[in-house]
């Protein structure tokens, strides 16, 4: 193969690739990125134990106050001061 045709297949290659940024597949790969970056703002941020699957009510962002406590977990732990929120078990 000499130089010219190695480069005329580059060039094809690159059409090719291009193509793939906008089609279908990459358009949903992005839009699943999009639901695990915001599916990990709803997480407690414990990996300990069921902690681990607990996340915030409607797998949304918790909104301002609310946070996970990994003292007392979903539990109501009194006297510790628990979570506040509505945090949920996902399996």
């Amino acid at each position: 193969m000499e130089g010219q045709e190695l480069i005329e297949i580059a060039d094809r290659l690159k059409v090719l690739a291009d193509g793939l940024e906008v089609d279908e597949l990459t358009q949903g790969l992005r839009r699943i990125g999009a639901v695990c970056e915001q599916v990990g703002q709803a997480w407690s941020g414990s990996n300990l134990g069921y902690h681990s699957v607990v996340y915030y009510a409607g797998l949304a962002r918790p909104p301002a106050g609310a946070h996970f406590s990994i003292e007392s977990g979903i539990a109501d732990a009194w006297p510790l001061d628990g979570s506040v929120g509505t945090w949920e078990e996902y399996r």
